[in-house]
């Protein structure tokens, strides 16, 4: 069961979504169906609360598809010619490529007392 003010605050949304929509396009139909969903948020509680689960509903189903498409988009457009770019200008830069049968590298480096302080 859902808490009033969470049924009256989607019923809100709804209805001042439909106010905007109807500003800027200019369809009566917007301006009958947010006066419709504010009176039944007002007047009948119970199908109130079904608007509300509906519309919680698409908003999960809304946030499941769109953070897919999103991350989708972000890594096919973004990461992968960033990626590509990379390998075509760089070299192996991680040494994943063996130049001889040791995994190893030397190092010739003199440790200081500093280099001991905020290792990480």
């Amino acid at each position: 069961m859902m808490k009033k003010e969470k049924i009256l605050e989607a019923i809100l949304v709804i209805t001042t979504g439909f106010i905007v929509l109807f500003a800027v396009l200019g369809k009566e139909w917007m301006l009958f169906v947010a006066i419709a969903s504010g009176l039944v948020g007002l007047l009948i509680p119970e199908l109130a609360a079904v608007l509300a689960k509906v519309w919680f509903k698409i908003g999960e189903v809304l946030g499941f598809v769109v953070s897919k498409v999103v991350l989708f988009l972000l890594f096919y457009v973004l990461l992968t010619p960033i990626a590509f770019l990379y390998r075509l200008f760089n070299q192996d830069s991680l040494l994943l490529k063996r130049q001889n049968r040791s995994l190893w590298s030397e190092r010739n480096h003199i440790f200081q007392p500093t280099d001991l302080k905020n290792s990480w």
